[in-house]
């Protein structure tokens, strides 16, 4: 399954990001504006969801902040980049 997913999303990046709500995209913006390596922190729980069962982002749970940190895999980041950012 994670396969599938994984060839899915890097085949069709742009239809990914179609099924999207307002909030999953802010989120993606998000880590393309943080760039490589970097953890979006206080991100609201729904509204990363989706972005993780679908295995696009990692949940990093910090003991000493007591907060869930986002961590997104530079090359999906790289992926959806041309998409939402303009050139």
């Amino acid at each position: 399954m994670i396969e599938k997913i994984d060839s899915y999303v890097k085949s069709n990046p742009i239809k990914v990001l179609e099924k999207f709500c307002v909030k999953e995209l802010e989120l993606v913006r998000e880590f393309v504006k943080a760039g490589p390596d970097t953890l979006v922190v206080e991100a609201p729980r729904r509204s990363y969801d989706i972005l993780e069962m679908l295995l696009l982002v990692s949940v990093c749970y910090d003991k000493k902040t007591r907060k869930e940190n986002l961590l997104m895999p530079d090359e999906l980041r790289e992926l959806f980049a041309p998409t939402l950012i303009p050139s």
